[in-house]
């Protein structure tokens, strides 16, 4: 990629390419504007320092672990003041993900505020505010998300099993199975026991017509 753009690029947008490592941008160093939406990126682990970088916009990966991402961002790029991850299953940006509220990114920026450097000034689509640097400095170590977790519980029937459920719910009937000829009667004998069980007196059952 080097030979391609140069040692001096600046600014480099590699959206939509479906990368899933950043280890090719070792030798940019002079990079201060870098672009990595809609890729398939799970984690920055590979993300070489870069000294230089301003801007950094990774919207729209895959990426769960978000915190261990802003901890290896803030370690390779001192000088950010840009940053956007919208759109990542990890990220609890309300607008991207059904499982938080606008309360849970609220309280996100502030962690992220807290662990980026302090040189940041935009986080998403919003200016970071001094309220919001002062409570980061404050509480931000503590505004952690509980994340998805990427190794899920589900049930462990088989599908035989949930077939048979199925056939069952659909065809089940309380009738018997087998027919028998007009002729062929049986009876079915036995014994019917009742007890009452209430706040009123039992005794008006035993007095008849008769004896009113």
């Amino acid at each position: 990629m080097i030979n391609v753009v140069g040692h001096n690029c600046k600014s480099l947008d590699l959206s939509f390419n479906e990368l899933s490592s950043l280890g090719a941008l070792r030798d940019f160093v002079d990079l201060q504007q870098l672009v990595l939406d809609n890729n398939c990126l799970r984690n920055i682990r590979s993300l070489p320092p870069l000294p230089n970088v301003t801007t950094l916009s990774l919207n729209n990966n895959k990426i769960i672990d978000v915190e261990s991402a802003l901890e290896h961002i803030a370690r390779c790029c001192p000088k950010l003041g840009y940053l956007s991850l919208l759109g990542n299953p990890g990220y609890p940006a309300a607008p991207t993900s059904a499982a938080w509220d606008e309360a849970d990114y609220e309280r996100f920026r502030l962690y992220v505020i807290h662990t980026l450097p302090a040189c940041l000034r935009f986080l998403d689509s919003r200016a970071v505010t001094p309220e919001e640097r002062l409570r980061a400095r404050e509480r931000g170590h503590l505004s952690r998300t509980v994340r998805p977790s990427a190794n899920k519980t589900f049930s462990c029937r088989s599908k035989a099993e949930e077939f048979d459920e199925i056939y069952f719910r659909v065809h089940y009937t309380p009738l018997p199975t087998q027919t028998r000829d007009a002729g062929d009667l049986r009876s079915t004998f036995g014994k019917c026991h009742y007890r009452y069980s209430g706040k009123h007196s039992e005794g008006n059952r035993y007095i008849l017509n008769s004896d009113l």
